[in-house]
């Protein structure tokens, strides 16, 4: 069950990466923003995602603006808000930002963060894998590691069960 669970999780961080990678190397040639409007009430965030940067700004307050629904805006433009923060309290440092004004939040990330994390598991999985494959070559235990040629049945180190 634990294998399971654990092949499961590594496909799917997989694709999470191949995702992260297909929208990082997108916003290096096209501008995403992603602006739903608020409810009465309630905050409202917006997304950006361009030149390797993805964005988030949340607003605490409903805006005043009469836009409905959710929509989204391509383009090629390279102006907008994840441009270098001049105004408010910023702080950078490797691609990240955040900026407190008074009317919202600001948080800028790099995609490459994302894409490490989501490359974590898939990558743990394959050396497991491989570390595996080897050791059966190799005729050693597959959990341990030791020298199984003089051994029938069992790993004299560890217990474990001689893999065919």
């Amino acid at each position: 069950m634990k294998v399971r669970i654990t092949k499961i999780l590594a496909w799917t961080s997989g694709l999470v990466f191949l995702f992260v990678m297909l929208i990082w190397v997108r916003s290096l040639f096209v501008s995403d923003v992603i602006r739903p409007s608020g409810e009465a009430g309630r905050p409202t965030i917006w997304i950006e995602s361009r030149r390797g940067q993805i964005g988030f700004e949340l607003f605490p307050q409903r805006m005043t603006t009469r836009e409905q629904g959710v929509w989204l805006r391509t383009s090629r433009a390279r102006l907008g808000w994840l441009d270098p923060i001049s105004q408010g309290t910023a702080h950078h440092a490797l691609g990240f930002g955040f900026e407190r004004t008074q009317a919202s939040w600001r948080v800028v990330t790099p995609y490459w963060p994302w894409a490490g994390v989501a490359a974590l598991l898939p990558a743990a999985v394959l050396l497991r894998r491989e570390r595996r494959r080897r050791r059966l070559t190799e005729g050693r235990c597959v959990q341990c590691g030791y020298d199984l040629r003089e051994s029938r049945e069992s790993c004299p180190e560890c217990g474990a069960a001689i893999a065919d």
